[in-house]
């Protein structure tokens, strides 16, 4: 009977358990790390918090400007502002984006994972850059570099443009010297 009891809270707790529902979570933090969304999804904001979201970025206008309103909804709750103050707050910010689906994508992040960003902004995120990284407004240095390196490693791999009258003449002086001599054998 234990035995039983055992494993029926086993299968309860792994039948609620976010990572087992989802496909791509079990690809592992490649996948998890994506967005603040999918590392919900899989249960790992924690680890996605402490292995990627909290390396250098890139410095750049949005995330600058996510760093100054997560700085500022951060303020917002400590002087013990409302979830709701803070959601409509968030929301004017995701109208200032500069392209409507930008502001739209951003509106249904912040309605969908409101809770999970303040959890992160309460305390498991120790640096705005970190919930930004989450919302993929910071984009990793890492990444960028790694970007970038590949880049130049394909810019470095191009054919140079050439002339080809210029590389082709000497093969062909070669060739008519080497007839030449075949002519001038068989002739003899």
């Amino acid at each position: 009977m234990y035995t039983l009891l055992l494993l029926a809270s086993l299968l309860g707790a792994a039948a609620a358990s976010p990572v087992l529902g989802l496909k791509e979570c079990t690809r592992g933090s490649a996948v998890w790390c994506q967005s603040v969304k999918t590392a919900a999804d899989c249960g790992a904001v924690k680890h996605c918090l402490q292995a990627v979201w909290s390396k250098p970025t890139v410095k750049s206008l949005p995330c600058d400007i996510c760093k100054d309103v997560i700085t500022a909804a951060d303020n917002m709750l400590k002087d013990n502002a409302t979830e709701q103050e803070i959601l409509v707050y968030l929301e004017k910010t995701c109208d200032w984006l500069p392209k409507p689906d930008m502001s739209a994508s951003c509106k249904e992040i912040v309605d969908s994972y409101l809770p999970v960003i303040l959890d992160m902004i309460k305390g498991q995120a120790s640096h705005p850059g970190e919930v930004c990284s989450a919302l993929n407004l910071c984009e990793s240095l890492q990444k960028h570099l790694a970007e970038l390196n590949h880049q130049k490693q394909l810019e470095s791999n191009k054919i140079p443009e050439l002339d080809m009258a210029e590389v082709v003449a000497p093969f062909l002086g070669l060739l008519a010297a080497k007839q030449r001599s075949k002519t001038k054998a068989a002739f003899i």
